[in-house]
C-alpha cells in the first residue's frame, strides 16, 4: 500500500472521526479500509464507487468486527452509533436487507450494538413481552 494512499486515508479518517469517540481498533479498521478503497479506485478508474468489490480481506469479511460492545460501525462510510438502520436509510438511502446482502451479513444479525441489544432484551424480559407474545399467539391460534 502506497504512503500516498495512507496519508490521504489518514486525512479522511481524521476529518470524519474528530470528536466522535472512536476506539483505536475502529480508527485502525477505518484507516485500512479507506486506504484500500483509495488504492482500488486509483487502479480501476473506470469503476464507480458503488461497484467496488471488497476482497476477502476487505470490509465484507470484517462485518463481525464492525459490531462492537457500545457501537456498530457502518461498513460503507465508517459511521459509528448504537443503531445502524436509521443511518442507512437517511445517509445511504439503502435498506438493512440490501446492506446485509452487500456485506454478506446473516439476516438474523441485528444491526445494533451489543450493549443496546442487551439493554433492550433486559427491558423486554422485565416487562414480560415474550410471555405476552406467546399468549397472544396462543389466543389467535385458538380463535382460528
Amino acid at each position: 500500500m502506497s504512503k500516498q494512499f495512507v496519508r490521504l486515508a489518514a486525512d479522511i479518517v481524521i476529518a470524519n472521526s474528530t470528536g466522535k469517540g472512536f476506539t483505536t481498533e475502529q480508527l485502525t479498521h477505518m484507516l485500512k479500509s479507506v486506504a484500500e478503497t483509495l488504492e482500488e479506485l486509483a487502479l480501476e478508474p473506470e469503476t464507480t464507487a458503488g461497484e467496488v468489490q471488497t476482497s476477502e480481506g476487505g470490509a465484507a469479511a470484517d462485518w463481525k468486527a464492525s459490531i462492537g460492545k457500545n457501537t456498530i460501525t457502518c461498513l460503507i462510510c465508517g459511521y459509528s452509533g448504537k443503531l445502524l438502520t436509521p443511518h442507512l436509510k437517511s445517509k445511504h438511502k439503502t435498506t438493512p436487507r440490501e446492506y446485509r446482502k452487500q456485506f454478506n451479513i446473516p439476516a438474523r444479525t441485528p444491526l445494533v450494538s451489543k450493549a443496546y441489544r442487551a439493554k433492550r432484551s433486559k427491558i423486554a424480559k422485565e416487562t414480560g413481552i415474550g410471555e405476552k407474545l406467546r399468549q397472544a399467539r396462543k389466543a389467535k391460534k385458538a380463535a382460528s
